[in-house]
């Protein structure tokens, strides 16, 4: 019987590793991959366990992309590398370790800086903290009035909206929460920053332009397309994201 099922096994994974040497034309398919799939790999094709997403044409897709924060390698050893990892060989593989180790804290660090930095900002516009920081506005009531002057109308709507998208979902971006809801939301929030420091004062923040806020925004981009990450409360806690 164990004859039999092993044959049968064989069998049923033939099809997926020469489907994947005739789309690369080599040995080791999971490396030089350029057209669309969507399969996993087994362990007796290149000894590599992964799901590749559908790839594109065109030289920027020649790469296949591994979804999931876990692979596992030559040794059979489990790997964690992040959710999106690429088959560009390291010049210096002895980093990997370090690497893997600093990954999802790294990215975690990424993710509590730019959602809590935003609560400073709802303190002030919210409950008049921080006075002497530049800004015109210590509460939602002069906040509205500068919204309606700047054409945010009505200004009694935006300014409860700013002041819930710093104060709650700055945290909830921290905590990775509802992360890409969230980090959506806060998005659209920095671009129309970005663009109010852009036409007021140009590229560099000590003109209060929008150096600083696009540094953010590109961070939360980030968190949007990505998701909180392995550490995370959605990863950790919820188990499922948006």
């Amino acid at each position: 019987m164990a004859t039999s099922n092993s044959t049968s096994s064989m069998k049923a994974q033939a099809p997926i590793c020469s489907r994947y040497r005739r789309r690369a034309g080599a040995r080791n398919p999971s490396k030089q991959l350029s057209g669309p799939v969507s399969i996993s790999a087994r362990s007796d094709c290149n000894r590599v366990t992964q799901s590749v997403v559908p790839a594109k044409a065109g030289p920027i897709f020649q790469r296949p992309v591994i979804m999931g924060p876990r692979f596992r390698g030559d040794d059979g050893k489990e790997l964690l590398v992040g959710r999106m990892v690429d088959s560009t060989p390291l010049i210096f593989p002895q980093f990997v370790p370090i690497y893997q180790a600093l990954f999802p804290w790294a990215e975690a660090l990424l993710r509590v800086v730019a959602g809590l930095a935003l609560v400073p900002h709802g303190l002030r516009n919210t409950f008049g903290m921080f006075p002497s920081t530049g800004v015109q506005s210590h509460n939602l009531t002069e906040l509205a009035r500068q919204l309606d002057r700047d054409g945010y109308r009505p200004g009694k709507f935006w300014a409860p909206a700013i002041s819930i998208t710093q104060l709650v979902g700055g945290p909830m971006l921290a905590l990775g929460l509802f992360t890409r809801p969230v980090a959506g939301a806060i998005l659209i929030f920095l671009v129309v920053s970005n663009y109010e420091r852009w036409r007021v004062g140009g590229y560099f923040w000590n003109k209060t332009g929008l150096e600083y806020t696009l540094m953010w925004t590109v961070a939360v981009l980030y968190f949007l397309v990505h998701g909180g990450g392995t550490i995370s409360v959605d990863h950790l806690l919820i188990g499922r994201e948006f």
